[in-house]
This record gives C-alpha cells, sequence and structure tokens, in this order.
C-alpha cells in the first residue's frame, strides 16, 4: 500500500496489504549476484563441513572457515540477553523472547542465537514468522554447518512453506549427516508427513489423468499467487511437477458457445503469455516463462516489523524517522502509531493517533516531529514532552497485547472483519 527510500536512497521500506512491513537495505536493493535458490543454498551447507570448505561457495554464500564463530563463547552480556530470552520462551511469551534474541544477535552474530530465534518464530507462528525461522535456519547452518538441530528445523520449516522437494532434500542430507538420530521424534513424524504428501500427490495426479481422459479440455487459469515461498522454489522442483503430469500435448480449442471464454482465450493469446502448468501438492499454479525469469532476479527483504494491522485501508503508509533514519513508522486499523527500531526490528513505541485508523506517519526531515494523520478529521503532530515526570496519555502500555489482537485480525476473513 505504501513504499519509501530513505533521505540517502539506498534503502526501501515497504508496507503490504494484509500483511506485515518490511525494510530493504543497499545489498537487498543493488547487489547484483544473483539470489540462490533453496536448493543451491542446501547444496552449500551440505559440503561446508568437507575439506576444503572455506574455499565452497555458491551464488555469494560461502562456508565459515575452520575457526568460525561456532566455535567462541557468546559474551558474558549476550550470554545475560540469550538466558533472559531463553527465559521468556519457557514462559511462552515467545514476542518477548524475539525481542531480545534480536538484541542479542545485534550485538553478536553466533549461531546459537540463531537457532534460538528460528524456534521462537515458529512457536509464535504469525503469518510470515515461519519463513524468518527458515532463514535463520540457514544462517545458521551457514556460520554452524553441524548445529544439528538447525537442519532438523531448517526440514520442518521448508515443510510448512509448502516446499517438499526441498524439505525430503534437506531430510535426507540430515539422515546421511546424523544417522544416529533418525529415530527421534521430530524427525519420524516429518518422515511420516513427507510420505503423506507424496501419497496425496500421486492420487491427485490420478484424479487429473482420469478427468482429462473424460474432458476435451482445461481452461484457462490465471497466474498463481506470489508468495514467499514461491520465490524460494527450485526449477528443479516445478520441472518434476510438470513431468509428473506427462508430456501431454495441448489440443487447440473449439468454438464454444460461451463468447466470454473465447474472449479470455483471444486475451491471453494477444498478450503472448506461455503459462506454464506446475502442479504443486495438488494444486495448479500457472507461471508463465517471463515470470520464471523475474524471480530469478526477486531481491529478498532484509527485514520484516510486526504488529501493525494493515486490512480495512489501501493507503497505509511506512516511512523512515530521525536523523539517520533509524526508524521505521506505520499506521495501523487500531488506530495505533508504531514505531520500530530499524536495527533490531523491535517495537520501541507504540501510540493511540486515531480513533478508526491510522494511515499516514511521516516524519520531520530535520526535527524529532512526526504528523499523523487518519480516519479523524484530526491531523495530529507529535514531539518529545519535557522530562518533567509528565505521561504520554496517548502512550500504549499493553503493547504485546496489541500485537497479538492484530495478528489475529489479518488472520480473519475481509468479510467478516467489515462486517
Amino acid at each position: 500500500t505504501y513504499l519509501e527510500f530513505s533521505s540517502s536512497g539506498q534503502e526501501l521500506v515497504v508496507n503490504y496489504g494484509a500483511e506485515h512491513v518490511y525494510y530493504y537495505d543497499k545489498f537487498s536493493l543493488f547487489s547484483s549476484k544473483p539470489r540462490p535458490s533453496m536448493m543451491e543454498t542446501l547444496a552449500v551447507i551440505k559440503n561446508c563441513d568437507k575439506l576444503g570448505a572455506e574455499s565452497a561457495s555458491t551464488n555469494g554464500h560461502r562456508c565459515p572457515p575452520p575457526l568460525s564463530a561456532a566455535t567462541l563463547p557468546l559474551s558474558s552480556a549476550v550470554e545475560t540477553l540469550k538466558l533472559a530470552a531463553n527465559a521468556e520462551f519457557q514462559g511462552g511469551r515467545y514476542t518477548q523472547a524475539l525481542n531480545l534474541y534480536n538484541t542479542a544477535i545485534l550485538r553478536e552474530a553466533h549461531p546459537i542465537l540463531y537457532g534460538n530465534r528460528a524456534v521462537s518464530f515458529m512457536k509464535r507462528n504469525y503469518s510470515g514468522d515461519v519463513y524468518d525461522a527458515m532463514r535463520d535456519c540457514v544462517k545458521a547452518l551457514m556460520l554452524n554447518p553441524g548445529h544439528i538441530k538447525a537442519l532438523l528445523r531448517l526440514t520442518k520449516c521448508l515443510f510448512e512453506l509448502e516446499l517438499y522437494t526441498e524439505a525430503e532434500l534437506c531430510l535426507n542430507m540430515f539422515k546421511d549427516k546424523y544417522p544416529d538420530h533418525v529415530k527421534s521424534k521430530d524427525y519420524r513424524q516429518l518422515e511420516k508427513d513427507l510420505k503423506r504428501v507424496s501419497e496425496e500427490k500421486t492420487k491427485q495426479q490420478e484424479v487429473e489423468k482420469n478427468k482429462k481422459e473424460t474432458s476435451s479440455g482445461e481452461q484457462p487459469m490465471p497466474p498463481s499467487e506470489h508468495t514467499r515461498e514461491e520465490f524460494l522454489r527450485t526449477e528443479a522442483a516445478e520441472d518434476n511437477g510438470q513431468q509428473d503430469r506427462g508430456d501431454e500435448s495441448t489440443n487447440q480449442s473449439t468454438e464454444s458457445a460461451n463468447q466470454s471464454t473465447d474472449s479470455v482465450t483471444d486475451a491471453v493469446e494477444s498478450m503472448d503469455i506461455d503459462y506454464e502448468s506446475s502442479p504443486v501438492d495438488g494444486k495448479h499454479r500457472r507461471i508463465s516463462k517471463q515470470e520464471r525469469e523475474w524471480r530469478k532476479l526477486a531481491r529478498d527483504f532484509t527485514s520484516r516489523f510486526v504488529g501493525a494491522c494493515n486490512i480495512s485501508t489501501d493507503i497505509k503508509e511506512a516511512s523512515f524517522f530521525g536523523s539517520n533514519c533509524q526508524f521505521i513508522t506505520a499506521g495501523s486499523d487500531d488506530g495505533k502509531i508504531l514505531i520500530w527500531d530499524r536495527e533490531t526490528t523491535n517495537l520501541v513505541k507504540m501510540l493511540v493517533g486515531d480513533g478508526y485508523t491510522v494511515n499516514c506517519v511521516q516524519g520531520h526531515p530535520n526535527l524529532a516531529m512526526l504528523a499523523s494523520s487518519g480516519i479523524d478529521p484530526i491531523v495530529r503532530l507529535w514531539h518529545p514532552l519535557p522530562e518533567d515526570g509528565r505521561e504520554e496519555p496517548r502512550n500504549v502500555k499493553n503493547i504485546n497485547s496489541v500485537i497479538t489482537t492484530n495478528q489475529v485480525t489479518m488472520k480473519q476473513d475481509r468479510f467478516e472483519y467489515f462486517i
């Protein structure tokens, strides 16, 4: 619904409808190296613990040297943060645990911290959390290829993201590297789940084959929704899906009484888009060759900011704030203004900015001042209070409760929300 470059032009913040706020740094935006697929990433991880690992690299991924950060203990300050985060995790306060892990990782990029943060994302399970957990597992494994838990958690993340081909490869890698752990509960459950998916896929292919034999043809289908996991899906996985369908020639469409169908077909042909059907777990996904080429060049985000709800209006902003763009701000459907720390992604301030919805939040270019507006016929200006002990009455105290409510709201059916 909105995007904005930083004052330097090297960073970008984006607010997605029914989604979160995302930040792209200069490496995400301007790197000339292609984004590695998950298959390529797994290949690097698989070879990292072999002799000469320091020379192994793929698409910018390089294995750590033998004496990597994985062998070093955490500093006392970061160890204290980790223990506090572990306590929050044990208490089921996953957002609080994530805030502490975020702060710790900013100080020391250690595989233990990435592994712990990954499982915190998986337990919290907000929209997009599994994807972030997958990224953390990859980071942990790149720092420490012998991180057993990270490899198994990565398999689970890939399964949850419906990247079944990659999940099966990852599970086989785990089996080869750690045969003594194949009897663990988590491994056996993943093995069972992948077998079930394979069986369901086979049954679905039989159903499609029978339908094909009794039907004169299929109607054109629109392109699939663009999701995070789709951009990670490898061509090998897509090609496998195409081969599973068989080498069936496309029949020329005959005249139809339904003129609207003919017009749709003519429109598709006039655009010269050659859609290729890729069955994925029983679902038809049509992706043109051009779209597949574009996705190879897609840039993954640097970090994600969670807490706002963005489904009721299509004009909700997100912007940089601070002399060095050190904060990210956005409005929310519940009338709140949210301010995140850009480096840790932690939510540092929440204010009541409107009786209904806050759409616009912009920072002053030179002063410590924010302007906000929403449904109320009021534009509010915000600036720091004098340090005389007074408290801002619009300051929200139960931040974590509001975050949880907003995430539940975004998962609801939109029509139910409006009602």
